[in-house]
């Protein structure tokens, strides 16, 4: 039977052709937004479209797993909640992550943080653990946790000065707390834990690329706004 060309193209780039577009969707929607905020900074509609951008990436990384079984939804949705959770306390006591609060940006609040915080939380964690599974899969489950969370550090470290630029959130005194990437830090490591502990070995390459696009699109705009 004769190949389409975006099965040709697909295969060669060592996916399957479902993967292919939910990658190239992401891409999509990723650099559109990319290049909306280079253009017009914290003025573009965008922003106000991160939340909506947030539930298509979930769905889109979703739709690429591979097995798609009960199991993960119901884990991603206790990482959900816990996230939610932990971020509502931090939000009410400044002793978890430091004294913080949450613009009007990411849309409805559940006690002052919004609801999609755990939507990232749970996105994020599954992210970094298909792409550690993806390179690292003979590795230690513990050893995995570790550098999967040290990995969201990272990122959270590239994060955090665009969050407070758009309007994400705001921290006292305009200082990012060394306490935040702890608590970052420990909150992600029990997450991966949990999902490598209780997920059979995947490998998405849709969450793969979601993770990647992260990085691509918080470090441009670092060097945007840091000059």
């Amino acid at each position: 039977m004769k190949q389409s060309s975006l099965e040709k193209i697909s295969r060669n780039m060592g996916m399957d052709q479902r993967s292919f577009v939910l990658i190239a969707i992401l891409v999509i929607l990723y650099f559109v937004g990319l290049g909306s905020l280079l253009i017009s900074g914290e003025n573009s509609p965008i922003v106000f479209l991160t939340p909506l951008n947030l539930l298509i990436s979930f769905i889109l990384v979703f739709l690429g797993d591979p097995f798609k079984e009960p199991r993960l939804l119901l884990i991603l949705a206790g990482i959900f909640l816990a996230g939610l959770g932990v971020e509502i306390a931090g939000v009410a006591t400044g002793e978890i992550f430091g004294s913080y609060s949450y613009g009007n940006t990411l849309g409805p609040k559940i006690l002052g943080t919004p609801w999609i915080i755990g939507v990232n939380w749970a996105l994020l964690t599954y992210c970094t653990y298909c792409t550690i599974e993806l390179f690292f899969s003979n590795w230690r489950k513990s050893i995995k946790a570790v550098y999967g969370s040290l990995t969201l550090v990272l990122l959270d470290f590239l994060i955090e000065p665009i969050a407070m630029q758009l309007g994400f959130w705001s921290w006292q005194d305009d200082i990012i707390p060394q306490q935040n990437y702890v608590a970052w830090a420990l909150l992600s490591l029990v997450f991966l834990h949990t999902l490598f502990y209780l997920l059979k070995p995947r490998t998405n390459k849709v969450a793969y690329s979601l993770l990647i696009l992260q990085f691509i699109f918080f470090g441009v705009l670092n060097l945007k706004y840091l000059n």
